[in-house]
């Protein structure tokens, strides 16, 4: 199975206007759920449809693909391949067309 990597959204209840006690106890219990290695994001982010802006706070993290996931990712690499090959025999044919004594 192949990692994938994943944005966690902490909303609203992130880490901003905590105390250290509570920091440390979130962080904690982040580190539990995702692993050490999991980063910690905060940037500004602005509303869609106004100039107002917002702290936006989120972890990456990469975890094991689900069999669910597995089976559509192979999925969309079949069709994308399928389409590809078709294309390709395609412009193949008008190739031919196009210079039918070349070979």
């Amino acid at each position: 199975m192949k990692m994938k990597h994943v944005e966690k959204d902490l909303g609203f209840g992130g880490l901003a206007d905590s105390t250290l006690k509570s920091v440390k106890e979130k962080i904690d219990e982040l580190i539990k759920e995702y692993g050490e290695d999991a980063v910690y994001c905060i940037e500004q982010a602005y509303h869609l449809y106004s100039s107002d802006s917002y702290i936006k706070e989120y972890l990456l993290y990469q975890r094991k693909e689900t069999p669910e996931e597995r089976e559509e990712r192979i999925r969309d690499e079949k069709a994308r391949k399928a389409v590809q090959k078709a294309r390709e025999l395609e412009q193949l044919e008008r190739l031919k067309e196009k210079y039918p004594d070349e070979g």
